[in-house]
């Protein structure tokens, strides 16, 4: 009988995006959200932080960028009473 090697630990960055698309399902594709948390953590390598602190750090970063792209912009929500000028007929 063989043991199977343990299943190693899924990394941050997988657990965050897997966490943050479902929580932004249908708003933001899960693609761009792994996108982020990468990039995030990227950035962020330069910074000397503990281990806790920069996760902290990268989540709340990448929460800032989701609601950002997620949000519409007042102008096309459905409606919304925009600013046509009114031309009368002359």
């Amino acid at each position: 009988m063989s043991r199977l090697a343990p299943v190693p630990n899924r990394s941050f960055v997988q657990e965050l995006s897997d966490r943050l698309a479902v929580e932004y399902a249908g708003a933001v594709p899960p693609g761009r959200i792994l996108a982020y948390v990468v990039l995030t953590k990227h950035r962020l390598r330069a910074i000397h932080l503990d281990e806790a602190t920069r996760r902290d750090l990268i989540e709340a970063s990448v929460r800032r960028e989701l609601v950002r792209k997620s949000v519409r912009p007042l102008s096309v929500v459905p409606g919304q009473r925009t600013r046509t000028p009114v031309t009368r007929a002359s």
